[in-house]
């Protein structure tokens, strides 16, 4: 099996800089398996998004609260789906 890489956004600045991360690890190893949680940026740079974090994005405090419990959510569910 080949490297593999799973990144966690929650807002859109950081689907922004995820996304060119992404874009400069391709170039690097275009081989290489991107996921995450994240938004339509990742995803256009070539990740697997499991959950679009981004598009419910939160800031403040109150918000963001309740923004982390779904990001959560989400985490518990990728331990389902662990492969190592």
């Amino acid at each position: 099996m080949g490297r593999r890489i799973f990144i966690t956004v929650a807002e859109v600045s950081g689907d922004k800089h995820a996304a060119q991360l992404i874009r400069s690890l391709r170039e690097l190893d275009p081989q290489l398996t991107i996921e995450g949680h994240g938004g339509p940026e990742m995803a256009e740079a070539g990740a697997r998004i499991h959950r679009n974090t981004v598009e419910k994005a939160a800031m403040g405090c109150g918000p963001s609260i309740f923004s982390s419990f779904s990001v959560g959510r989400g985490a518990t569910s990728m331990n389902t789906n662990r492969i190592c």
